[in-house]
């Protein structure tokens, strides 16, 4: 796994390998915590004609496992066996926006292999999600094998679950057409002059900002990644009112971290919408509230320079890079306002920005009455990562 910020599977380890013991017969147990997804579980297989696997049986109960793993599957066992890992599922998973999503995905992943002989299915689509919830052991490029299991992806997943192979979901396939868009453009920062940046009076023990060899620096002289704020004094529009936030920069000593930039709203009820990439060729997208939705890989990110995007509009969050669309997805329930557009700063490194733009549809911005104007400081990039597990 990649050092620094963490990042998991939704869903389990899952043990290959069968013995006598794997396959030795089991009293019947389904833990209380566990009922509500199997149950669904059964639910959807009645409704794919597949109700007959409710007759293998099913012992499903916690278990302290090791090397990561949040859950396994013993292949080929009946009554069908599976154990859940007890830290990850009151621990780990605890306290996340989606976690019911996530237990979710975990119970169905096991239940896939057990029930319907899924084995893992490591394709992906045209937006480079996962194919299957099914995902697991080596996985191309290294990638993490979250999936972002919610909202409008869900009935695929479900769908693709029972019923492979399916075709491929419209929405992997789609790219918005904001040419006809109008939208204003509230302050255009450049690595020319301190205009629009954050550039304190005095100095930040863990944050240095200068301008240099025409681009903003920012310097982050501590252990955990931060956000700088982008926008000077000006006043900003809401995210919730639509927005567009671009910025060119490159950065170096991130050690295997990720740079980029983020939108959204912090303080007493932070929540971040997130693109970040590292100099392999791999980036995250994903929300602070909940498990990063999704690892990319696309070597185009390995370029010194990368411009990132970052568009929000009613209820769904716009990425690009380089002037290409790059993927979407809905916003949280949390949250769907805010006006802290920033640069993620990973610790003990240097991001170099050429230019930052905040734009706004020009009926959404508000006025300076309405918000008084202040200087944004740097806050720390806070975000629910599970346990790094890279098979399942």
């Amino acid at each position: 796994m990649k050092p620094g910020l963490k990042y998991a599977i939704s869903a389990a380890a899952v043990v290959l390998a069968m013995s006598a013991c794997d396959n030795s017969p089991k009293d019947e147990y389904t833990e209380p915590e566990f009922k509500p997804y199997v149950e669904r579980f059964f639910e959807y297989a009645r409704q794919y004609g597949l109700g007959h696997v409710e007759d293998y049986g099913l012992h499903i109960e916690f278990a302290d496992l090791t090397d990561g793993r949040a859950g396994q599957c013993f292949m080929g066992s009946r009554p069908v066996h599976i154990q859940i890992d007890r830290d990850y599922w009151y621990n780990s998973i605890a306290g996340i926006s989606n976690s019911e999503d996530v237990r979710e995905d975990l119970i169905f992943h096991e239940m896939g292999h057990g029930f319907l002989d899924r084995g893992h299915t490591n394709g992906v689509l045209d937006n480079n999600d996962w194919q299957s919830m099914m995902c697991g052991d080596e996985l191309p490029h290294g990638r993490a094998s979250n999936i972002n299991y919610r909202g409008f992806r869900k009935e695929y997943y479900i769908n693709e679950l029972f019923n492979a192979p399916v075709d491929k979901p419209a929405w992997s396939t789609y790219v918005p057409d904001f040419t006809d868009l109008r939208e204003q453009t509230v302050i255009r920062a450049y690595g020319e002059g301190n205009e629009g940046w954050y550039m304190p009076a005095s100095p930040f023990s863990e944050i240095e900002t200068k301008i240099e060899n025409g681009s903003y620096v920012v310097s982050n002289l501590s252990t955990l990644p931060y956000i700088v704020p982008v926008g000077g004094k000006r006043d900003l529009p809401d995210i919730a009112d639509g927005a567009y936030f671009e910025a060119k920069m490159r950065a170096s000593g991130l050690n295997g971290d990720f740079a980029g930039i983020a939108v959204g709203k912090y303080g007493n009820d932070i929540n971040m919408y997130f693109l970040r990439y590292d100099t392999e060729g791999m980036c995250i997208v994903g929300e602070t509230s909940c498990s990063p939705f999704l690892e990319i890989y696309d070597e185009s990110f390995s370029s010194e320079t990368n411009v990132l995007g970052i568009r929000t509009r009613s209820d769904t969050v716009y990425l690009y890079h380089n002037g290409e669309f790059l993927y979407h997805f809905e916003m949280g329930n949390l949250t769907h306002t805010g006006d802290v557009f920033g640069l993620v700063v990973p610790p003990l490194s240097t991001v170099y920005v050429d230019y930052a733009e905040i734009r706004s549809e020009a009926a959404a911005l508000r006025s300076a009455e309405e918000k008084p104007s202040r200087q944004a400081a740097p806050f720390t990039f806070e975000e629910n990562s599970l346990p790094s597990l890279y098979s399942r």
